[in-house]
């Protein structure tokens, strides 16, 4: 009865605009943290006829020699980690969440199978697991560097860009842009892309081969 004396009288009853709802900064950075290392990318790689030759004894005549066919895996992608609350924002004018976020870097390299063959006829005594070792280095050093001239970064870029904006999306339900920040100097690699020469063993560049 009230609302139709109301609507006889002419008054007109209004219901308050829907507000917009904002999620803060720390909020979605408190849902991004716990993701920690993104990897986005991870690369297969192989290769065969990897030739490791050993120099021992006077005049070589103990050298020996193998090759190797080895499989592994390169990885890239984000630590989450270092996303700040300064690196979240809330355009208002778009209505878009702009995020940035430190530029994808390699977070894993490895050697998943390695084979040797074509082992040389010595009688010298030759350090077969030495010379395995010395094919996983160099391996693992090619994987490496073939990945990233590969563009493994930039892969990593777009399908980061594409899985952390779907994700922040689903918290808050607005579009959102991410940007990368700018590379800060030389490539920082984890350690298990930097490779270490075997203990005892050096590259004789005037011959061409390894001397331990």
């Amino acid at each position: 009865v009230i609302g139709s004396i109301g609507g006889l009288v002419g008054v007109q009853q209004f219901s308050a605009p829907p507000e917009a709802s904002i999620v803060s900064s720390p909020t979605i950075v408190q849902g991004i943290q716990p993701l920690g290392q993104l990897v986005s990318v991870s690369v297969q790689l192989a290769k065969a006829g990897v030739f490791v030759g050993v120099g021992q004894g006077v005049l070589n005549v103990c050298g020996y020699s193998a090759n190797h066919a080895v499989q592994g895996a390169v990885e890239a992608g984000i630590d989450l980690m270092q996303i700040g609350e300064d690196d979240v924002r809330y355009d208002a004018a778009r209505d878009v969440y702009v995020i940035t976020i430190p530029a994808p870097q390699l977070t894993s390299c490895r050697v998943e199978m390695i084979d040797q063959y074509d082992e040389s006829v010595s009688t010298c005594n030759p350090d077969w697991d030495g010379v395995r070792q010395l094919a996983q280095y160099q391996a693992l050093s090619d994987f490496r560097d073939d990945a990233l001239e590969g563009g493994i970064l930039t892969r990593a870029e777009t399908e980061t860009r594409f899985v952390l904006a779907n994700f922040v999306r689903s918290l808050t339900g607005r579009s959102v842009e991410i940007v990368f920040a700018p590379p800060t100097g030389e490539t920082v690699y984890p350690p298990s892309c930097l490779p270490e020469i075997p203990i005892g063993w050096r590259f004789d560049t005037q011959n061409n081969h390894w001397t331990k």
